[in-house]
């Protein structure tokens, strides 16, 4: 289970995920293959829906986008790197795994401690 309250909270939404499938699938997909070039058109693929029915689905059942649930799954995965002392990850700046991520503001609105003792 990934560790920020923002998955804590999906995930514990159990009811909203079974009354659509197709969400919990594309979360899947997202989960297993966030480290890999995926975006959007990908994720929709995968799960056999146009991007624009994607969104429409995550922001009925999970109010959020694809894209931001992707950006948040890469940014707890950095997150979890640098807890663990990778040392191929360097920086969230520079990590693949953020997802465009830019800032550590970016990293200190999806984990619950901030920036500078996640980097202690």
């Amino acid at each position: 289970m990934l560790s920020h309250r923002f998955f804590d909270c999906i995930r514990a939404d159990t009811q909203r995920c079974r009354a659509s499938p197709l969400v919990g699938h594309a979360m899947s997909f997202v989960d297993e293959k966030a480290d890999d070039d995926i975006g959007v058109q990908d994720i929709a693929r995968a799960v056999r829906l146009s991007p624009r029915t994607l969104q429409y689905l995550f922001r009925r059942y999970l109010d959020t986008t694809p894209s931001d649930y992707l950006r948040r799954v890469r940014l707890d995965h950095a997150h979890r790197d640098l807890v663990a002392g990778d040392r191929t990850t360097t920086a969230v700046k520079t990590s693949p795994r953020a997802g465009g991520s830019r800032t550590p503001a970016d990293l200190r609105c999806c984990i619950a401690k901030p920036t500078a003792r996640v980097l202690i």
